[in-house]
């Protein structure tokens, strides 16, 4: 017992426990703190440092201290110019390796002056700060980004038929196909504006909800594989708490299954009826488009074909169905295709330019 009680008094008290832990934190980052103030003000290396090389300059980054070396770009005939060198220190750092140290000293003597449960409650109570912290940024996370108003959705389809509307882009227009002949030459995507729809302030948060749940399924079950016949584009846009989100899919070689269930929210909550449930992929060939828009050999410069315009000008079933280069809602229209190609032949030679 009394062999106890002298090892018992031998023990460092917590609040001494402290103060030393402080102490030698302090002692520990002010004397490196001072060996790279040193280097810094003497111009040489710091001990512990990485290079960073950016555009026009260089970093030589420390525990404390960075160095910024200007090294912008110049000509041979330009004469190189004066050292431009800018010099940091974080604060930020020093008091983070501080308090670091400070912890990690404090747990080390605790363990060692066998203060096991004010280890334990510290630990715990730490644990439970940080697991807290964590959670109330995913609970914030989630609130920023819950949809509160729809903007706009954008859903181009293969379904290219004579009379159906393969596309649209609410809330301003959708769009058909009208192939070629009868009054027309060529054929073409004829625009009708949307008149008849649910405004997006009148669609409630739970329907925003069942349109994006059904894209997601969407998504979830889409071929993404592009070597793949073109068959669908969707892009919904909608207002968040903290800004703007959206969901882009691109599919190919089919429709999922989840695809009329998604069409029907759409159709639904915005109160029109322009795509069908159970589209119909159109398979791209030449003999198709020449019968579809009125355009072959015959109506070319000599020398050219429907296969080479196709190919030089990058026409892929992704812009006939009406969707742009750049990934905007469009109306193909071949005869300014024509009107292109013929532009581009010399009047007096007739070759193309």
């Amino acid at each position: 017992m009394e062999k106890d009680n002298k090892n018992k008094g031998k023990r460092l008290g917590l609040p001494i426990i402290i103060l030393i832990s402080i102490a030698v934190s302090l002692l520990v980052n002010g004397a490196y703190l001072g060996v790279e103030t040193g280097c810094i003000k003497s111009g040489k290396r710091l001990p512990i440092q990485h290079e960073v090389m950016g555009g026009d300059c260089i970093e030589y980054v420390g525990i404390y201290w960075t160095t910024v070396i200007g090294t912008p770009a110049m000509s041979i005939d330009e004469a190189p110019p004066a050292n431009d060198v800018s010099q940091y220190f974080s604060k930020e750092h020093f008091i983070l390796y501080t308090v670091t140290l400070v912890c990690v000293l404090w747990l080390i003597l605790s363990l060692v002056n066998r203060h096991f449960k004010a280890v334990v409650i510290v630990a715990g109570s730490a644990l439970v700060i940080w697991g807290g912290f964590n959670l109330w940024k995913k609970l914030k996370k989630m609130s920023d980004e819950t949809p509160v108003r729809l903007h706009n959705i954008t859903i181009v389809t293969s379904d290219l038929h004579p009379g159906v509307y393969n596309k649209m882009w609410y809330p301003h227009y959708a769009s058909y196909l009208v192939p070629a002949g009868g009054d027309n030459r060529y054929g073409y995507s004829e625009r009708e504006y949307m008149n008849d729809y649910v405004p997006a302030e009148e669609i409630t948060g739970a329907d925003l909800m069942k349109i994006i749940n059904t894209a997601k399924a969407v998504k979830e079950n889409t071929n993404t594989d592009y070597n793949d016949d073109f068959a669908y584009y969707v892009c919904i846009v909608y207002e968040t708490r903290k800004g703007h989100d959206s969901i882009k899919i691109n599919g190919y070689g089919s429709f999922p299954e989840e695809w009329d269930e998604f069409i029907v929210s759409v159709n639904e909550t915005c109160g029109i009826d322009y795509l069908r449930e159970d589209p119909e992929m159109q398979e791209f060939s030449y003999e198709w488009f020449s019968e579809t828009y009125g355009i072959y050999d015959c109506d070319l410069p000599d020398g050219l074909s429907v296969e080479q315009i196709i190919t030089n000008l990058r026409i892929d079933m992704k812009r006939i169905c009406g969707l742009s280069s750049s990934g905007e809602y469009w109306d193909f229209v071949p005869e300014k295709i024509l009107d292109e190609v013929w532009s581009s032949v010399d009047a007096e030679t007739g070759v193309t330019k």
